[in-house]
């Protein structure tokens, strides 16, 4: 008889980053370093971020957009060697047919991506405006928040916050578990685009659990990003390592099978430029099945096999990449 799968990962409890005491500055070592990293060069980095926020936001959005991508992969091409070479060795894996030539033109288009996600941050408001996002079978997903509630599970593909201005554009409200940002001027614009679109944040991890399941129960609107990084390890998609029931594929799983939630895929693909397509699949509903963790091993592999195919058309934009997996 096969032994049923076992949960490893302890429940996720998120605390906010500390502030370093005044007291540190005298302390020596790596406290002194530290508290001058956080009040003095953490401030002039916040006050630049702010201050390129500011401009990138009034400015045009495909020069927003190509800026990021030539910084991204300036910024990676000299400073972060280690990081490329997780991209290479993870593109070889994956796309064993491809020559030299192919994994280096797909490494630079994949940080001249990332580059844009992170300045595109700053015109999110505006993209839908601008008739940048083309929306593909949005019925799906209205039609099973008509019947119940609907937990939406996404990866980090083309620019992911893309989405949220997708189900804006349907005039959805909905929940979503949110890390904060370790800056707090980063946090407090997250916080402010956010709210713009409808966005109820949950607290990230243990905490976030029992609002996850009033929203539901309620009869709203979940969305769970299913390829997080857990320890700088890759949870999902398996790629054809061992299944397991640790990250947040298996958490979906048991919230909707706690609540009735149906599920319903969505992912976004940057076209051209500043140009996205978000998609979403038919609902799924899981099956009528004891609550074991053998069940829950095959829902979440299920899940699984609707995620993977969706990272793996578009490797030179999964933003996890170039971790390990």
């Amino acid at each position: 008889m096969t032994a049923e799968p076992v949960k490893t990962r302890r429940v996720y409890e998120w605390s906010p980053p500390p502030t370093p005491p005044f007291s540190d500055l005298f302390a020596g070592g790596a406290r002194t370093r530290g508290w001058l990293n956080h009040w003095i060069l953490g401030k002039l980095q916040d006050g630049f971020y702010l201050a390129m926020y500011q401009v990138f936001r009034r400015s045009p959005i495909d020069f927003v957009s190509n800026f990021g991508a030539h910084l991204g992969w300036l910024v990676v091409k000299n400073f972060k060697p280690r990081t490329m070479e997780g991209a290479r060795r993870n593109f070889r894996r994956l796309k064993p047919q491809w020559t030299d030539a192919e994994v280096e033109a797909a490494v630079e288009r994949l940080y001249r991506h990332i580059g844009r996600v992170m300045t595109e941050f700053a015109i999110l408001t505006r993209l839908a405006g601008d008739g940048r996002i083309r929306l593909f079978n949005e019925g799906a997903l209205l039609g099973a928040l008509e019947k119940g509630p609907v937990i939406i599970v996404s990866c980090h593909t083309g620019n992911w916050e893309v989405g949220a201005s997708a189900l804006n554009m349907l005039g959805l409200k909905w929940a979503d578990f949110y890390v904060p940002p370790a800056r707090e001027v980063q946090h407090k614009l997250a916080n402010e685009i956010r709210e713009t679109f409808g966005i109820r944040m949950l607290p990230p991890g243990k905490a976030g659990v029992r609002p996850a399941i009033r929203e539901l129960t309620g009869g709203g609107c979940l969305s769970v990003f299913c390829d997080e990084v857990h320890y700088d390890k890759v949870m999902a998609p398996f790629f054809g390592r061992e299944p397991h029931i640790d990250g947040n594929l298996a958490i979906a799983v048991r919230l909707a099978r706690m609540t009735g939630a149906r599920i319903v895929i969505g992912h976004t693909v940057r076209t051209e430029g500043c140009r996205f397509e978000v998609s979403f699949k038919e609902a799924i509903e899981l099956p009528d099945a004891p609550p074991t963790q053998a069940q829950l091993q095959a829902d979440v592999m299920m899940l699984n096999a609707q995620i993977e195919p969706i990272v793996a058309a578009h490797l030179d934009q999964w933003y996890f990449l170039d971790n390990d997996f």
